[in-house]
């Protein structure tokens, strides 16, 4: 899209606090050593990427902390790096300037030690993309062919279930 300059211009506000708690392991750059957790029990690594998409100029992003609606995070497109955040509920709030949405441009937030995606937004148009997630293991089916399955669920807790068809049936 064309650069917008009028009055809708949602670029990200430096003036907002962003929390200084969270320990970040890379820095807006791809090489780095990881660093696991200081509270594993209660924390995950994981990893913040944004793909530059075609307009990277007019994207910007806020990671928000849904009970205490602290903003954690912020950045602009491209952003790559890699932290430690207390497991819970998350919103995150995509901004573009232009409004014609983020042009192939995709932030993802995926667990370093298991690689589970957590988040996988972008979007398609439009000023403004809101999406509350969970960071953390949640256990169920994780089968699709189960008769239980749990397409929420990230974490196998083995409690899959099949329907067994008796010897020589066939069901359509």
């Amino acid at each position: 899209g064309k650069k917008y300059l009028g009055t809708n211009n949602f670029k990200r506000d430096r003036s907002i606090p962003v929390r200084k708690d969270y320990r970040s392991n890379r820095s807006n750059s791809s090489s780095s050593t990881l660093r696991n957790c200081s509270d594993p029990d209660n924390e995950l690594e994981v990893s913040i990427v944004l793909t530059e998409g075609d307009w990277p100029d007019e994207i910007s992003w806020f990671l928000i902390d849904s009970l205490s609606n602290e903003t954690i995070l912020s950045g602009d497109a491209p952003f790559d790096t890699i932290l430690c955040l207390p497991i819970g509920y998350y919103r995150l709030q995509g901004l573009d300037s232009y409004g014609d949405g983020w042009n192939n441009s995709v932030l993802t937030i995926v667990d370093v030690s298991n690689g589970t995606e957590y988040l996988n937004l972008t979007l398609l148009n439009g000023y403004e993309a809101v999406q509350t997630f969970y960071l953390g293991p949640i256990a169920g089916c994780t089968d699709p062919f189960a008769d239980n399955y749990d397409p929420s669920a990230n974490t196998d807790d083995g409690s899959c279930e099949y329907t067994l068809c008796e010897e020589n049936q066939v069901y359509l």
